[in-house]
């Protein structure tokens, strides 16, 4: 099939994506999703493709970059050799776009002057071929700032929010600072998390009330608190069967997918309570971050976390 075809055929398709904050329980809902029988990979990894943003660059893809949208294809050279043959018709008005959307880039409509839509349904559809799955999932946290595009893209795009209290969020970003020392993201102020969660609580519950049927906020405790009872509730908005098999126990020594190694708790049993927020933030610290959400707190139905 050429591009064209392709992306007609993917446009109809209904692909998953979890979106939400950093931290929040994202990987923890996408591990236990890929084991559902529609989703499951031939081999598992939690790869983030960050495609959306990626896509107008595509004129500039070739056999090893990026690398981490091949890992997402699981390193099939047969099926990303595809899908970068599928880019010939576009890519000299790819590399046309990018030269005139730094120009125009504050304005949202410049990412839809390249072909990015369609470079977008290949790459997932030659993704699908690769992993052998029934449908699509994919996790890339910061997708929530680009909703708008995924249902550009695919219409008929199921999609996921996952929200914590912010207070939880932010020592996880703390925690994950002092303990991996790749993890630059993650070593950020007060104020600026507090910046970053506002914005994103603000833009998924916008697109959940435009469209409630496409878009659902899932919170991460009350998933933890009664998995089954919400994983049922996943299920049955995206469309698929439970089984309760998929919270079935995961074999953290044999786990090798997650690009964190040292977060054992990905394939843990799924507990409610991971770490105290008080051993990574002091009450001042606590209290400054529901000062300053506090309509976020009360969006999402958080009490005070500081007694």
């Amino acid at each position: 099939m050429g591009l064209s075809q392709i992306s007609r055929a993917a446009k109809r398709t209904s692909p998953v994506f979890i979106i939400g904050e950093a931290r929040s329980g994202s990987s923890m809902l996408y591990r236990v999703l890929l084991r559902h029988p529609s989703f499951a990979p031939r081999a598992e990894t939690l790869q983030e493709t960050s495609f959306v943003r990626q896509v107008p660059l595509a004129y500039r893809f070739d056999a090893g970059h990026p690398s981490n949208m091949r890992r997402y294809m699981l390193e099939d050279d047969d099926a990303w050799r595809a899908f970068l043959d599928s880019l010939a018709p576009v890519r000299p008005l790819l590399a046309a776009a990018a030269v005139t959307q730094p120009l125009l880039g504050r304005f949202g409509w410049a990412w839809y002057l390249a072909p990015s839509r369609r470079v977008a349904r290949s790459y997932l559809h030659h993704a699908q071929l690769a992993r052998a799955c029934r449908r699509i999932l994919e996790k890339t946290p910061r997708h929530v700032e680009h909703v708008g595009r995924l249902f550009a893209c695919f219409p008929r795009a199921r999609l996921l929010y996952i929200h914590r209290h912010p207070v939880d969020v932010y020592s996880s970003y703390v925690r994950r600072g002092q303990t991996d020392p790749r993890a630059d993201w993650a070593r950020i102020r007060l104020e600026e998390f507090c910046a970053i969660y506002r914005r994103n609580a603000r833009l998924a519950a916008g697109a959940a009330a435009a469209r409630p049927e496409a878009v659902r906020l899932l919170s991460y405790e009350a998933f933890t608190a009664d998995p089954a009872r919400e994983l049922a509730a996943v299920c049955a908005f995206l469309g698929e069967p439970f089984d309760p098999a998929l919270l079935d126990s995961f074999d953290v020594e044999q786990a090798k997918v997650a690009h964190w190694e040292g977060s054992s708790l990905l394939y843990g049993r799924i507990v409610t309570t991971t770490k105290d927020w008080r051993q990574y933030l002091s009450e001042p610290d606590a209290r400054r971050v529901e000062e300053l959400l506090g309509p976020e707190l009360a969006r999402f139905g958080y009490a005070s976390a500081v007694r």
